[in-house]
Formats: structure tokens, C-alpha cells, sequence
């Protein structure tokens, strides 16, 4: 049951998403508030999970945004994470065993919000149906 919980969750997630991009189209393009220091570090401490941390060989912490500026989860600001990770460790900023786990997550959730809406149960179960009825119409059809 929570399974289908979770599901419907995603699914409104997604919808959420797109209707935000919809509706506000200039916010998801503008990344320049990540060059704003007060702004980021605003939008860390209203919103932590908007953020993955990576330690740098100096011991300090560097935050990669994952959200747009209105919190939502933007794949285009992941994949700029993904390049600022990836020009990191080549830089010698980071070890590069300790950028892995970070890139294969931010691969993961790339993957996950690029997707199109993901389809309700109810709607497979429809489709799966369907197509147990056209199979039998067509087997019917056969017999004649």
C-alpha cells in the first residue's frame, strides 16, 4: 500500500514540476542566483535538502545545488553539479574516489527527473487490459 503511496507521490511530484516550469519558465532557465553567495547560502538554510555536500582535500565543505531557486528539483541544475564535480576532481579541487559516489547520485537523479511523468498504476492496469482484450479479439478472430 505504501508503495502505491509513494507512486501517486512521484507522479504528483512530476506534475508539480512541470506545471512549475509552465507557469515560471524564466526561473528554470536563470542560474545566475548560484553566483549570489547570500542567495545560496539563504536557499541552504531554508532548504537543505536542495543541496548534496562534497568535502574538498582542505576539509571544506562545497554544497552542489540540485534545486532550482524555487526549490523544486531541476535537472538542468544537476547536470551543471554533475560538470562542476566532474571539472573538480579533474582540477585536483577533489579526490576523485570521493567525486564517484557523488556523480553516480547525481547521474541517478538526472535520469530520474528527466523522465516524462511517470504513469499511475491504474492507468497500466487499463493498458494491460485492453490488450488482453484486443489479443482475444484477434484469436477469435483467427478461429473463425
Amino acid at each position: 500500500m505504501s508503495s502505491t503511496i509513494n507512486e501517486k507521490m512521484q507522479h504528483l511530484d512530476e506534475l508539480i514540476r512541470k506545471v512549475h516550469n509552465i507557469i515560471y519558465p524564466e526561473q528554470t532557465d536563470d542560474m545566475s542566483w548560484l553566483m549570489n553567495k547570500d542567495l545560496r547560502l539563504k536557499m541552504l538554510e531554508r532548504h537543505p535538502k536542495c543541496f548534496m555536500s562534497l568535502v574538498d582535500k582542505k576539509n571544506n565543505p562545497v554544497y552542489l545545488p540540485i534545486c532550482n531557486r524555487s526549490a523544486m528539483a531541476d535537472p538542468k541544475v544537476i547536470d551543471f553539479s554533475m560538470k562542476m564535480v566532474d571539472k573538480m576532481s579533474k582540477d585536483v579541487d577533489i579526490d576523485p574516489e570521493a567525486g564517484k559516489p557523488i556523480m553516480i547520485r547525481l547521474k541517478k537523479m538526472k535520469t530520474r527527473y528527466n523522465r516524462e511523468s511517470p504513469k499511475t498504476p491504474e492507468s497500466d492496469a487499463m493498458k494491460a487490459k485492453l490488450t488482453r482484450f484486443l489479443k482475444s479479439v484477434k484469436n477469435s478472430k483467427n478461429s473463425m
